[in-house]
């Protein structure tokens, strides 16, 4: 039987370094581009239609890592997904008529491992196996390559609903093997991420496709504006989604409604 859980204890094991002590809050998106109260759905309670929603003040946020590995990757990676994010959000909500395409100079290590760092906070139960510790290895040491079989797209995402979800099976054709995608997903205004072992999805850039650069190489990234997904992207376009329980864990996160419970 499922059991949903919400809250980690104070005292536990890091998801980032493992080490065990105090856990500190991680954010999803950083607390510089979202701290509003916001009304938290799991991805269980939306598909049984269960439960209702909860209220967290300063955005969604997850207890699972320490406050030394919260800084580091403050400090190392989210500052540069903080600085994207706001240079996207300023372009959308300034121009008068959209191009079909922005491009922006990024540094695409930084943004991989900003996005890694923050599904592997997204984890509610402590996890450790090889493709967690490849994760791991790759957010903590600098100059550590991402992992050849991490694959991250990227999409524009003009939508207030944060959401993140691991590993959940996309299916977009029953009699195509290859159309199955084993994936996590993390979408927050103004971007949407995917993360999987398929080397394609769909017609979305890869960012991975930069992972042989070094950590402060800059690309120009290019972002299509004129072709906009819908909010539920990819999951309800499939014929399919399989949800385990990491599926089931994930969390959506909408602007606050009255009459819910604070958390």
């Amino acid at each position: 039987m499922y059991y949903e859980k919400h809250k980690k204890n104070k005292i536990g094991k890091c998801n980032i370094c493992k080490k065990h002590g105090e856990l500190s809050w991680d954010h999803v998106p950083p607390r510089a581009l979202q701290l509003t109260p916001v009304q938290i759905t799991s991805i269980y309670n939306k598909v049984v239609g269960n439960g209702k929603p909860e209220i967290s003040q300063n955005g969604l946020k997850y207890r699972t890592i320490c406050s030394s590995c919260n800084n580091n990757v403050g400090t190392w990676y989210d500052s540069h997904l903080i600085e994207i994010s706001k240079t996207i959000t300023a372009f959308i909500e300034t121009s008068l008529v959209l191009p079909e395409e922005l491009t922006i100079k990024i540094m695409p290590i930084k943004l991989i491992k900003s996005i890694i760092a923050h599904m592997l906070t997204a984890r509610l139960d402590f996890r450790e196996n090889e493709f967690e510790d490849a994760l791991r290895k790759s957010v903590i040491d600098f100059n550590e390559k991402i992992p050849e079989w991490v694959n991250l797209f990227y999409w524009i995402y003009p939508c207030q609903t944060v959401k993140i979800v691991r590993s959940i099976l996309l299916i977009d054709n029953f009699n195509d093997l290859n159309s199955l995608a084993n994936s996590s997903i993390i979408k927050f205004y103004p971007l949407g991420f995917l993360m999987t072992y398929s080397t394609t999805y769909k017609d979305k850039p890869s960012l991975t496709q930069y992972r042989d650069l070094a950590i402060n190489d800059a690309v120009d990234l290019k972002i299509n504006l004129k072709n906009i997904e819908e909010s539920e992207w990819p999951e309800k376009q499939c014929q399919a989604v399989l949800y385990g329980k990491d599926g089931l864990d994930g969390k959506s996160a909408m602007p606050k409604v009255k009459g819910l419970i604070k958390i």
